[in-house]
């Protein structure tokens, strides 16, 4: 009944959720691998400094 659809759709919620996470987790640890640290992006993707009058463009 609606109590197996909700259990079903919170399921394939978390499992979406966990496979992006992984996904993302992957990516990030790829990119360590390369030599660029996430603080020490080429473009400071974080966007630190960017808006405060930072020089680095």
């Amino acid at each position: 009944g609606a109590a197996r659809g909700a259990a079903a759709g919170l399921a394939a919620v978390t499992a979406a959720s966990h496979a992006l996470l992984r996904h993302s987790e992957r990516t990030a640890a790829r990119l360590d691998a390369d030599g660029v640290s996430p603080h020490r992006g080429r473009h400071g993707r974080t966007g630190i400094g960017a808006h405060r009058g930072g020089r680095r463009v």
